[in-house]
């Protein structure tokens, strides 16, 4: 392919790869139905599978092909071919880690073909489609509300709110948390290029997902690189960057920065379980977990109708006495005239009889109103009924109690004192230290700790899968799967990034053992470490990933990686070591 193909002129004279600007649209939307097709249709245009794989000063990082392989050993050595069910899981995987390395090697193509300046350009333009796609979700939040700020706002039953950030998703219609990494490596980006409408820009849409854990890698960063390698120019920009980060959880979103207090306070002075956590046993026969906790939120949901239907009988008694009132002094008042325009007798009694009497002031009558509910009252917080989601998970633990020992407890593992991510670490941990000999190789693809492992569940929790070749592993249903039913069969205020077991680094050491996790280090990581030019962007980019391997199963998302390779490639484009 020539250098020009595939490229258009834009409205500011500069050229951009359309093909490029494509590839990463179709490929970070969140559906394998898109996912998929981008990548037959960029192999299309741009046929090539010379990956130049060597074991020194290889093109691409070695890492896809040596996990690759380690898959497919331990599936055919370890697993074998017996169980159909299994052979499903396995060859999923071998496409999930196919589809990352088809998507690197395109990556790769594009930054050695196309001018610099090409794929720079390119990137603006993502990067402004993503922040047109953010801010119109903030809009569609703020029309549907019709208030200015959604985050302050509690009606609806609380569904935005502290919660607004969720519904920023941006142009890969992802979880906010994929919305809020992209921009986080944008605020990078454009600080180091010097643009810094699109630098601010991003730090607005960062700021709009409301992802506490990002924020906290941020500002982490910045302050490194303020420190270390930032000019006068970026440092203030990272000093715009961190202002607007104050005034977001001072003025915008105060209630962020509450939550995230309450949390550390939590995790750091181990404050006491709540009541309904204090029994610290399984729950008794006839009030299992399901039922004790079905039975919870639907008692929550009668007393919250209960409330309301309390609230609007009043309402209505209360007009209906207005009403009457109104109707008794209109009569007491009324001088009742004859045809003849004579006052009748009686009315004329009752003249004489209030001659004497002083005169009434006028008594105050209610008017006509539509009653204005109190937001801040309990019919309008958070539902607490059980949504569907949580009645699928809820049935699956009523019916495998003996094997969720955690799931099955009235109280929050660790009484809520410690993340459900670091439990799943030392999880993993103990499970090694009972069984020695998995530890090299782990437990294999799909069996421990993966999206593939809970989509295979057929339980809805990392995406659909043909329920007729469901397949649950023993040890990940007592170990992952367990520890995440034990916080998201429960309400909301405990579906928190901090308690799913979602990490690169569990993945590759709880399925691959320690050599997947020596794959990671040495022949992925350290593929870029040994080529990064430390006073480029590419530098804070590495370390917000790394920090970001322990939030997700970021390989299997296939998103979030491949911009942070084009970004890595562009970078190091010029460098004479690649």
């Amino acid at each position: 392919m020539k250098a020009e193909a595939y490229t258009i002129s834009d409205p500011f004279g500069k050229k951009v790869n359309i093909l490029l600007l494509l590839f990463l649209v179709l490929v970070l939307d969140v559906k394998l139905a898109i996912k998929i097709p981008a990548l037959v249709l960029v192999y299309a245009f741009q046929w090539n599978f010379s990956f130049g794989f060597r074991f020194r000063h290889s093109r691409l990082p070695l890492f896809y092909p040596l996990i690759l392989l380690l898959t497919v050993l331990d599936w055919l050595i370890v697993k074998g071919l017996s169980d159909a069910h299994y052979n499903l899981v396995a060859f999923s995987a071998m496409l999930s880690w196919l589809a990352c390395l088809g998507a690197c090697h395109q990556v790769k193509l594009f930054t050695e073909r196309q001018d610099r300046d090409v794929i720079h350009q390119t990137l603006w333009w993502f990067f402004a489609i993503n922040l047109l796609f953010s801010f119109g979700d903030l809009l569609k939040i703020i029309w549907e509300v019709k208030a200015l700020n959604p985050y302050l706002y509690q009606g609806d039953y609380q569904k935005y709110f502290i919660r607004t950030g969720d519904y920023i998703k941006g142009l890969t219609f992802d979880t906010s948390t994929t919305n809020a990494l992209i921009n986080a490596f944008g605020v990078f980006y454009f600080l180091y290029r010097k643009q810094a409408w699109m630098m601010l820009g991003c730090m607005a849409c960062l700021l709009a997902t409301g992802s506490n854990f990002t924020n906290i890698c941020m500002l982490g960063v910045l302050a490194l690189v303020f420190m270390l390698r930032a000019d006068r120019e970026q440092k203030g920009g990272i000093i715009l960057c961190v202002c607007m980060g104050v005034v977001f959880l001072g003025k915008v979103s105060p209630q962020n920065n509450r939550y995230t207090e309450e949390t550390f306070s939590r995790w750091w002075n181990r404050v006491g379980p709540t009541a309904s956590s204090a029994s610290g046993s399984s729950l008794a026969s006839g009030g299992g977990p399901l039922a004790y906790r079905v039975a919870q939120h639907t008692q929550a949901y009668l007393d919250s109708v209960y409330a309301r239907n309390w609230i609007d009988s009043v309402q209505r008694v209360q007009a209906i006495a207005a009403v009457r009132e109104k109707a008794i002094d209109r009569e007491n008042a009324a001088v009742r005239v004859s045809d003849t325009g004579h006052v009748s007798e009686s009315a004329s009694a009752a003249t004489s009889t209030n001659a004497s009497a002083p005169p009434a002031t006028e008594a105050w009558k209610p008017q006509a109103e539509i009653p204005v509910p109190d937001i801040n009252s309990a019919p309008y917080q958070s539902r607490a009924d059980t949504s569907p989601g949580q009645r699928i998970l809820l049935n699956y633990i009523a019916t495998h109690a003996e094997d969720l020992p955690l799931a099955s407890r009235q109280e929050l593992p660790k009484g809520g004192h410690m993340p459900g991510k670091l439990l799943a670490l030392a999880q993993t941990g103990n499970y090694f230290r009972a069984h020695p000999w998995k530890i090299w190789t782990g437990m294999g693809a799909g069996n421990y700790s993966s999206k593939l492992a809970f989509r295979a569940t057929g339980l809805s929790i990392a995406g659909g899968y043909p329920r007729r070749w469901t397949y649950i592993n023993t040890d990940f249903q007592r170990g992952q799967l367990d520890l995440y039913l034990a916080y998201f069969s429960r309400p909301k205020d405990q579906h928190s990034l901090t308690n799913s077991p979602d990490s690169v680094y569990g993945q590759l050491w709880g399925e691959y053992g320690i050599v997947g996790l020596f794959l990671l280090v040495v022949s992925y990581l350290g593929f870029f470490v040994r080529r990064i030019d430390w006073r480029g962007y590419a530098a804070p980019i590495f370390l917000l990933m790394v920090l970001a391997f322990g939030v997700d199963y970021w390989f299997e998302q296939l998103s979030v990686l491949v911009l942070f390779e084009l970004l890595m490639f562009t970078d190091l484009k010029t460098k004479s070591n690649l």
